[in-house]
C-alpha cells in the first residue's frame, strides 16, 4: 500500500474491498504511528472482523483479517485527545462543514457496507453525508470500539451478566457488538 493510501485518519484498503469503517477522529496513538485506528480500538476492530467473518450473510464482505485491508475513515481528519492542542473531540460544525461532508461522501460512495462506530453522530451522518447519495447502501451504526465503550456492555449474547475482570470478557463483549451489527444488516438487507 502506498503512503498516500494510509494516513493518520484514512486507509484506502484493498481494491476489492467493499467495507468502510467510520470512526470519529484520530487520537494520540494514531498521531504517533501515523495510521488510523491503532491501539486497543484497532485490536478490538480486528477481533470484531473475525466475529463478522463467521456469519454466513456477512462472510463475503469480510475476506481479510487485517483492518488495513478495509477502508477506514474518520468523521474528522484532525487529531484529538485529552491534553492535545485541539481538545478531546471535534465539534459538530467541523464535521458538518461542506468541505468535510464532500470528503466523506467521496470516500464511501463505492462501498457496499459502511459501519459507523459512533452513535452520537448518527444523525449528522444520515442527514448530511447520505443526503445527496441515495445509492449508498447497508449503513450500520454501533458503539465505538474503545475499551471505555466496550466495558459498558454488562451482558453477553445469552443475557448472562459479565462479571468484571473475568477472563474472556472482551471476547464476550465483542460478540455482543457483532450480534448487533448482524441483526441490523439482516434487518436492512433486502
Amino acid at each position: 500500500m502506498c503512503s498516500k493510501d494510509i494516513t493518520v485518519s484514512y486507509c484506502k484498503g484493498e481494491k476489492d474491498n467493499k467495507v468502510a469503517f467510520v470512526f470519529l477522529c484520530p487520537g494520540q496513538i494514531e498521531e504517533i504511528l501515523n495510521k488510523p485506528v491503532c491501539g486497543a480500538t484497532g485490536a478490538h476492530l480486528e477481533c470484531l472482523i473475525l466475529e463478522l467473518q463467521a456469519n454466513e450473510s456477512l462472510a463475503n464482505y469480510f475476506k481479510y483479517n487485517c483492518r488495513y485491508k478495509y477502508r477506514i475513515i474518520n468523521l474528522c481528519e484532525t487529531v484529538y485527545y485529552k491534553g492535545s492542542k485541539n481538545g478531546n473531540k471535534p465539534d459538530k460544525l467541523k464535521i458538518e462543514s461542506k468541505e468535510n461532508i464532500k470528503r466523506l461522501q467521496e470516500v464511501i460512495k463505492d462501498m457496499e457496507l459502511t459501519i459507523v462506530f459512533n452513535l452520537e453522530y448518527k444523525g449528522i451522518f444520515q442527514k448530511e453525508i447520505l443526503l445527496e447519495d441515495k445509492a449508498v447502501k447497508n449503513i450500520i451504526y454501533t458503539r465505538h470500539l474503545s475499551s471505555q465503550s466496550i466495558n459498558q456492555i454488562d451482558e453477553d449474547v445469552d443475557n448472562i451478566k459479565i462479571v468484571s475482570n473475568s477472563e474472556g470478557n472482551l471476547k464476550r463483549r465483542i460478540k455482543v457488538i457483532a450480534k448487533e451489527i448482524i441483526e441490523q444488516f439482516n434487518r436492512d438487507e433486502v
